[in-house]
């Protein structure tokens, strides 16, 4: 939906007028204000502002740290959540990721960020296989995982940087990057090489490897990673898996059908 789009929405109706100022928030790319979103919406501050009130009562707002400006709020950040999960655990896309994990034979995950952290949407576990599980709903930092690496090298620079500067990491095996000088070196190997891998950095002794997963504009919507014990493979060897991902990466998009052009 275009500005345009928003504005002729913006006045049909009550309910439009919500959804309108959601649509707005949500499609910013960080905190916007009350001004702002009156403006490309064509309508009346005290209007806004009592939307925008209401909805962070409710927790589908919430205002930054430090400001009056509005971001998602947890409901919402909890509601959109769900929905992806429940498209990814549909029929189709589940089925694409079972029998990935069944040809590697190694424990498959599918993730999204949220809040600043990967949250597991999906997975497929192998009987066999003892190598570290994501069940749906667990989540872990961006910076010491596959997916979240991938989502790293996604950022503009500007927001990567704000990223290195806040986070606070947490040295969870020996091999944790710990630092915003190694972990930035590695990020800038992810975009070069489309695909991201961790080396016994959330888990000791265990590898992994990730893919994003994109809609037909070319915007990734997901990681698709698997986890696997050294004892069955190599860091070095992890690579072997990425054209197997790249394959499945493209058949749960399709799936999804997300993004498909009108």
């Amino acid at each position: 939906m275009n500005a345009t789009d928003r504005e002729k929405t913006a006045g049909e109706a009550p309910s439009d007028r919500i959804f309108a100022v959601i649509d707005c928030v949500v499609g910013n790319r960080g905190p916007v204000s009350i001004t702002e979103i009156a403006s490309r919406l064509d309508l009346p501050n005290p209007t806004v502002h009592r939307i925008a009130t209401q909805l962070a009562e409710r927790g589908y707002l919430k205002r930054a740290m430090g400001s009056k400006r509005f971001v998602p709020g947890p409901r919402l950040t909890e509601l959109g959540l769900s929905i992806v999960g429940a498209a990814f655990a549909a029929d189709g896309p589940h089925a694409i990721l079972l029998a990935l994990a069944q040809e590697i034979k190694e424990h498959c995950q599918i993730g999204v960020m949220s809040e600043g952290r990967i949250v597991y949407i999906d997975a497929a576990r192998i009987v066999r296989s003892v190598g570290l599980q994501f069940e749906p709903g667990h989540s872990a930092p961006l910076y010491c995982t596959s997916i979240g690496k991938l989502y790293l090298a996604g950022m503009e620079d500007a927001e990567l940087f704000r990223f290195l500067r806040d986070v606070t990491f947490e040295r969870f095996t020996p091999t944790t990057i710990c630092d915003a000088k190694t972990l930035l070196a590695q990020i800038e190997t992810v975009r070069d090489k489309g695909w991201a891998s961790t080396r016994g950095e959330l888990t000791m002794g265990v590898v992994g490897c990730a893919v994003p997963i994109f809609d037909s504009f070319g915007n990734m919507i997901a990681g698709l990673g698997t986890s696997v014990p050294e004892a069955h493979l190599s860091f070095e060897e992890i690579e072997r898996f990425i054209p197997i991902l790249r394959k499945a990466s493209q058949k749960i998009s399709a799936a999804l059908d997300i993004g498909t052009p009108a």
